[in-house]
């Protein structure tokens, strides 16, 4: 397990969950979440004071702001943050924190009855090796002595509205919210040596993109970013090719 538990404040973390439970509610009246309330809530957790959350500061609006340390929270696409980074870390320190959901259990919602399912007793699980792929687009910044990135791992649930196109009424059915449940940890990577840990134990060096995305246990054909970004950064290197497969294999970092 890559994830650091020694870190994290599992009491606070619930408490911020407890809070936007109680604010968070979708407009039509049913008891499931707003989309934003994962944003929200590891806003609270990460600062309880909320003077210091949506700060104006150059020129924009920074997530949180103690006067020190810049830290965005994002928990889709990283490449709109782009600019909006560049432009900050000349003057300040910046954190990006990226929530990901390693087990989602899914609530089904009935708009008929207004009843809503128990959480799903078999959830889907995603590898916390995959957010390499997430992780692609800020590639230029890492290395940057201002620039941090915290994964936090954690449980949700996921509600859906029971309106899809099959007998089930689940498949294409519409995501209502979804919300935090637990956290599990977390993972700070700062130069690009930290990014070693984003490499499975398991592979051995000659591997090909086919081996990788096994050993992560990517489930789509973009987790095939996160290959590339350990390339980008020197974690790994291509050492030769078999057939049409580039062959690679691991590199030592000092830096």
């Amino acid at each position: 397990m890559i994830l650091n538990t020694d870190s994290i404040d599992i009491a606070r973390f619930s408490d911020a969950v407890r809070r936007v439970a109680l604010e968070e509610r979708l407009s039509e009246g049913f008891s499931v979440y707003a989309e934003g309330a994962v944003h929200k809530t590891v806003k609270l957790y990460l600062e309880p004071n909320a003077e210091h959350h949506e700060v104006p500061l150059l020129g924009g609006v920074a997530d949180i702001f103690d006067g020190e340390v810049v830290r965005e929270v994002q928990t889709g696409d990283l490449s709109p943050l782009v600019p909006k980074l560049k432009r900050i870390l000349p003057y300040y320190p910046v954190e990006i924190v990226h929530p990901f959901p390693v087990y989602t259990s899914h609530r089904w919602l009935d708009k008929d009855s207004g009843e809503i399912s128990a959480p799903t007793k078999r959830g889907a699980c995603r590898s916390i090796y995959t957010v390499a792929r997430r992780l692609y687009p800020i590639r230029g910044l890492i290395g940057n002595d201002n620039f941090t990135v915290r994964i936090l791992a954690y449980e949700c649930e996921e509600f859906r509205a029971l309106d899809g196109w099959d007998k089930t009424k689940k498949r294409g059915a519409t995501l209502l919210g979804k919300m935090p449940r637990a956290l599990v940890g977390e993972l700070v990577l700062r130069g690009a040596s930290d990014y070693r840990a984003l490499l499975p134990d398991s592979l051995q060096d000659g591997f090909r993109r086919v081996d990788y995305l096994k050993a992560v246990k990517g489930r789509s054909r973009y987790d095939g970013a996160g290959l590339k970004l350990l390339l980008y950064l020197g974690v790994i290197e291509q050492t030769g090719r078999e057939g049409r497969s580039a062959i690679y294999s691991r590199v030592g970092i000092t830096t």
